[in-house]
């Protein structure tokens, strides 16, 4: 059976895709019989099936992002260093009994 999503040929009674696990088959909504993929109509009860909609997941990264609340971690991380630049400095300028005492109190 192809698949209707990427046209890759599956063997006979697959339910997914074996390239991009799409389903195979859909049932009917009026009698539950099956119907493939590309049926218009119902094999058994003649009932209209809706065609599957093949919509991409995003057509944008704003479409994802929206409202997203991550942010840039490049000030922190800068920030971050500064902080340890400056301790560092501080820590070189200092005796010994000076530096321990420093160590101690962070």
């Amino acid at each position: 059976m192809k698949c209707s999503k990427c046209r890759h040929e599956n063997r006979t009674g697959a339910k997914f895709c074996e390239e991009c696990a799409a389903p195979l088959a859909r049932t009917c909504p009026n009698c539950g019989s099956a119907a493939s993929t590309t049926a218009k109509f119902c094999p058994e009860c003649a009932h209209p099936l809706l065609a599957p909609v093949n919509e991409p997941r995003f057509t944008s990264p704003e479409a994802y992002t929206r409202g997203s609340t991550a942010r840039d971690p490049t000030p922190d991380i800068a920030n971050a260093v500064h902080k340890n630049l400056r301790e560092a400095r501080e820590a070189d300028s200092l005796t010994a009994p000076e530096r321990y005492k420093h160590e101690r109190m962070k």
